[in-house]
């Protein structure tokens, strides 16, 4: 039962590959043919990040994904000028967000190099940046202002996937607030967890097609996001490490409130089809007690 809902899974993710395929097309041919008419209205990375976040939300609907999300913001999220920042675990974190409101991500170089995948989320206005290289970084930052005054922005401060419960603060970067020089810019703090948060956690060189087949495998994903915009004031500018650290010790409150949100969908949850499997073998081996729990 698990492969054959890992094979329908895995053949939904590919629809929706070729359907965000499709939609850069024929974005890439509507941008070449208005910008000679150059409309005010036209604004074709909101309406593709737009899009990007319709074809997750229907990915998630179909394969099953929950979503617990709570969000916390001043007034209505705009399709502006808004930068998330949150801890990071694995690739659905993208997809949660992006289901969650349009936006755009920062990534790591070597994405845009993965089969498929890396030239697709090219097209929709991910910033790359080689993380070990200072000027790498100074030019995404640049590309960061520039990009976040036509689409929101995410990108999650330590600069990997950790199976960590908060951020740590030695991974934990500020150069990206620079980016809050320009006035107008609102900063949304991100918390995430997952039920089975270790096991689901993509972490120390794990190699993709594993990790997603066993994802894909599971009877149940519920991904808990706690989100609270961060009120800045100008003066707090004048200490961005200060600020990065104050927001990353909300991101780290955000991950517990996660965490608290999915205790009780957790008592409640079924067992994965291998807990079950392992835990009959158990009990006709007399090594365990038929269990009177959800199992």
């Amino acid at each position: 039962m698990a492969t054959i809902r890992g094979l329908y899974r895995l053949l939904l993710v590919i629809l929706s590959c070729l359907a965000l395929f499709g939609v850069h097309l024929v974005l890439s041919f509507l941008d070449v043919g208005l910008r000679l008419f150059k409309p005010t209205w036209w604004k074709e990375g909101v309406l593709r990040v737009r899009l990007k976040g319709l074809i997750f939300k229907a990915l998630v609907k179909t394969t099953g994904i929950r979503l617990e999300t709570t969000i916390e913001a001043k007034e209505p999220l705009s399709d502006t000028r808004i930068l998330f920042l949150g801890n990071h675990v694995n690739y659905l974190d993208i997809i949660a967000l992006s289901v969650l409101h349009p936006m755009a991500f920062i990534a790591k170089e070597e994405v845009g190099r993965w089969p498929l995948i890396g030239p697709l989320i090219a097209r929709m206005h991910t910033i790359f940046v080689q993380r070990e290289d200072v000027w790498q970084r100074v030019r995404c930052v640049r590309a960061l202002q520039r990009g976040i005054n036509s689409m929101c922005y995410c990108l999650f401060p330590e600069g990997t996937t950790t199976d960590k419960l908060v951020p740590d603060l030695k991974n934990w970067k500020a150069g990206h607030l620079l980016t809050l020089r320009d006035p107008g810019v609102r900063v949304i703090a991100a918390g995430i967890r997952y039920q089975d948060h270790e096991k689901l956690a993509w972490i120390d060189n794990m190699t993709l097609a594993p990790h997603l087949w066993m994802v894909l495998k599971r009877k149940s994903i519920i991904i808990s996001m706690q989100l609270r915009e961060i009120d800045i004031q100008p003066s707090d500018l004048n200490d961005l490490r200060g600020l990065s650290y104050r927001i990353r010790d909300e991101v780290a409150a955000l991950c517990v409130k996660a965490e608290q949100a999915l205790r009780p969908i957790s008592a409640s949850a079924p067992c994965e089809d291998d807990e079950e499997e392992d835990m009959a073998l158990m009990v006709s081996s007399g090594e365990l007690e038929a269990p009177a729990s959800r199992c």
